[in-house]
This record gives structure tokens, sequence and C-alpha cells, in this order.
């Protein structure tokens, strides 16, 4: 199995889970707030993973537009746009819509296979910025993107599992 294969199943695995998990919630659980700590709603968390990763994946990596600046997409979907995403700002303007967010997501699915097959070796290989250093491009999008991906969908999966939804599986 070949690097392409390897980060094409694991970021459709992880946008599953955050898929599935979205599709379990209620709109009402998408708006509430935890109480308690510093976090955000459901809905922002998993807006923000999913903003996240089309950034990673179609600025970063393939050098294109993000798929939430298309169209009506992030007006649908309550997504604010621009350049920073869950500052106190940002989270203020977002009112995130479970249907359009989770097409969103479903997007991000077909955008993952279609962006790193396509990409071609120079653009796979060449190097990136990544904290003091380098990395290959391949590299940071799964230990930079994926994690962070990875990370957020298991926070909205285990803050749903404490609302009483059971998660995508």
């Amino acid at each position: 199995m070949d690097t392409r294969t390897v980060l094409k199943a694991q970021f459709s695995m992880a946008l599953g889970i955050l898929d599935g998990t979205v599709a379990s919630c209620t709109q009402g659980m998408l708006d509430t707030v935890p109480a308690g700590g510093a976090l955000q709603s459901l809905g922002v968390i998993a807006a923000h993973a999913a903003v996240n990763t089309d950034h990673f994946l179609n600025v970063g990596f393939a050098g294109g537009e993000m798929l939430l600046a298309q169209g009506d997409l992030a007006e649908r979907a309550g997504i604010p746009t621009g350049d920073t995403w869950q500052t106190a700002a940002w989270v203020a303007k977002a009112n995130v819509r479970k249907e359009p967010l989770q097409e969103y997501i479903q997007s991000l699915i077909g955008a993952v296979e279609r962006v790193i097959s396509d990409a071609t070796d120079e653009q796979f290989d060449r190097e990136v910025p990544a904290g003091p250093g380098t990395m290959p491009a391949w590299q940071s999008l799964g230990v930079i993107g994926l994690v962070h991906l990875l990370e957020h969908s298991g926070e909205v999966a285990a803050i749903a599992g404490t609302m009483g939804v059971r998660g995508p599986y």
C-alpha cells in the first residue's frame, strides 16, 4: 500500500467519524455549549475541524481554493469565512446548521480522494514549513492535517456521548 492510498483511507475514515457523529446529533445538540470549561458548541467544534481540513487540503497542499469559499455553502452552513477559525469573533458569527455541515463534510471526503490522487509527485514531495523546520507536503498533510481532524472528531464524539449520542458506530 502506498502513501497516497493510506492518506486517502485515513482522511476518509476520520471525516466519516465526524460525519457519523454529527448525523447522530440533533440541531439542538449541535447548538449546545457544554457546561463548564472553555468549550464551544459541538457545531462550532465540528465546523472548525471541517474548515481546517479544507484549508490544509485545498489551500495548503493543493494550492487552490477552499470548498467552503465556493458557491453558497458557507452561508447555508452558517460557517463564517475568513483567514482565522475558532477565534472569539469567528465563534460569535457562527450559526452552524446540521444538514449543510454534513454536506460540507461529505464533500471533503470527495475532495480528499480527488486532491491526493491528482497531486503530482513534485507537489506531494515538496518541502513545506513545519514548526522550526520543514517536512514533505504529504507528511505535513498527515501529521498536522489528519491529527487535527482526528483530535476534533474525537472531541465531538466524546462530548456528544455525554449528551446520550452513541457516535458513528
